[in-house]
């Protein structure tokens, strides 16, 4: 391990980029668990233009900034431990407690979990760790690429073959009854059998994708681009231009996918696939485009109240759950909340936390669930106060 590339402290730019891609989840995540669906009509609605601007610029975009951040971690993480004497069963270990937090997190809240399968695919990555960094660029392309093709390709082909696919619709009176109907143990139970049991294994069917980012994560960790930005400021760029140019067709065939009056079968068809591939290069985008910015200094101090947001990820992703879980069952408002307030509430939620994040970190060394997290992977209480 060349030690230049160790890193001893905390790297402001992960943090930031790591709040923006949580604000992004967030936003499509809320819709998910309020039961929001907008579909398409005559008359073009607010909800419906902010659907379009969802599915072009949100969707499948945040999700795979913060997958990648992920397996960037999963690098950060394996070379402060290896400092410190620790070895692979560390990072086993806090799998295991990441994912014991995401069958909870499932199982009593919300079936759309993703820390149970970051923290199955995370096993994955110990296999990767010590491979040389073109090693593991080449498996993450690979596995990311076969699964667009192959997966998204094959649902276009079942989509011409079934139009009433392309209706993407499906009756929620079961879903609002319980929601706004069952006591909490009813509605458990309700959850585990409706929700939980169909969805998990058709999570668990991203494992491929998730592991191709995750590597693109551990890959760039590797040859320390997060450690020396300006020594890669020249690729940086050209990613930032080429991954700029080649979302435009990816935009442009999803915005006709949803517009159109009658789009041709044959191009609504793989319009996943357009989301999907469309979101990768767009993430690439965003993320050059925040490491390029956040070399400014006026940048850097607009955008630093995310830093210590990013950095409480964990605490701030499972409050936006139980807020989540407030409005959709104990206010029972599930099926009742427009698109656009859904926003709303988001920026709000937002906005919230970041100023909570950044009073915590005042007095305080860990966000509250991180400091747990920490303190089961290592066995023994962490300190939490500063100065002490």
């Amino acid at each position: 391990m060349n030690t230049n590339l160790l890193i001893k402290e905390r790297i402001g730019t992960i943090d930031c980029i790591r709040g923006f891609a949580l604000l992004g989840i967030f936003m499509v995540n809320l819709p998910n668990m309020l039961g929001i669906f907008t579909p398409l009509k005559e008359e073009v609605t607010i909800n419906q233009w902010v659907e379009i601007f969802f599915n072009l610029f949100i969707s499948d975009k945040f999700f795979v900034l913060f997958s990648f951040l992920f397996g960037l971690s999963f690098f950060i993480f394996m070379s402060r431990a290896e400092a410190k004497g620790y070895g692979k069963k560390l990072f086993a270990r806090r799998l295991l407690f990441l994912l014991l937090f995401g069958i909870i997190h499932r199982l009593f809240f919300w079936a759309g979990d993703v820390l149970l399968l970051y923290a199955i695919t995370g096993y994955f990555l110990l296999f990767f760790y010590n491979r040389k960094p073109k090693t593991i660029l080449v498996w993450g392309v690979l596995l990311i690429s076969a699964f667009i093709i192959l997966v998204h390709g094959l649902i276009g082909f079942m989509v011409l073959n079934a139009p009433s696919l392309l209706d993407g619709f499906f009756h929620k009176e079961a879903q609002i009854e319980a929601y706004h109907t069952l006591g909490y143990i009813d509605w458990l139970i309700w959850h585990f059998n409706a929700e939980v049991i169909p969805e998990t294994p058709q999570n668990l069917l991203i494992i491929p994708l998730l592991l191709g980012i995750f590597l693109l994560g551990l890959y760039t960790g590797k040859i320390g681009v997060f450690q020396r930005i300006e020594q890669f400021i020249k690729p940086l760029k050209k990613i930032q231009a080429a991954s700029c140019l080649a979302s435009i067709p990816f935009i442009g065939l999803l915005y006709y996918c949803r517009v159109a009056e009658d789009p041709i079968a044959l191009i609504k068809a793989f319009e996943t696939l357009y989301l999907q591939a469309g979101g990768i290069i767009l993430s690439a985008f965003y993320m050059t485009t925040l490491m390029i910015l956040l070399r400014v200094s006026l940048a850097q101090k607009i955008l630093s109240p995310l830093r210590l947001y990013g950095q409480m990820a964990l605490t701030n992703y499972l409050t936006q759950t139980l807020i989540g879980f407030v409005i959709f069952f104990t206010m029972r408002l599930y099926g009742s909340i427009e698109l656009y307030e859904s926003a709303l509430i988001c920026i709000v939620v937002f906005i919230t936390q970041i100023i909570f994040s950044n009073l915590w970190l005042k007095n305080f060394r860990l966000g509250p669930f991180e400091w747990i997290w920490r303190t089961l992977t290592y066995g023994k209480r962490q300190e939490l106060l500063k100065n002490k």
